[in-house]
């Protein structure tokens, strides 16, 4: 028997769902989450970011975010470290206080700009890149 949630497309309670878009601007990749980043979805994020990111720049752009647990910050950690060893610029934009609080937890505004919007963290690229 089918729920009529699931014919509808709703999301069905407990279902786990996120989508992960990735598109380009200029030379920077733009990776845009949307829904929950957890243990069941971050796969796809982790897999795009350690395989298919060879540009100069990465906006992981969470505002669409709707939750996050420790396998979804230890993706972006990853990410981090990943991006950051190989050279690459990245940048996080976030604008809910509790996905703020938690990237601030990890110490990660240290090491990566957290911004409000996709457009700021465009122009910071520009500007490092020399565009």
């Amino acid at each position: 028997m089918t729920s009529q949630a699931a014919v509808a497309g709703a999301p069905v309670p407990g279902q786990h769902t996120c989508q992960i878009r990735s598109d380009f601007a200029g030379q920077t990749r733009v990776v845009r989450v949307t829904g929950r980043l957890d243990w069941v979805t971050a796969g796809e994020l982790r897999d795009l970011l350690r395989d298919g990111c060879s540009n100069p720049g990465v906006v992981i752009d969470l505002r669409a975010t709707t939750g996050i647990d420790s396998a979804g910050v230890g993706i972006l950690l990853a990410a981090t470290a990943r991006l950051r060893e190989r050279g690459q610029q990245l940048a996080f934009v976030a604008t809910d206080p509790f996905l703020v609080g938690v990237l601030c937890s990890t110490g990660l505004e240290m090491v990566v700009p957290i911004v409000d919007t996709e457009t700021e963290a465009l122009s910071r690229f520009d500007a490092a890149l020399g565009a």
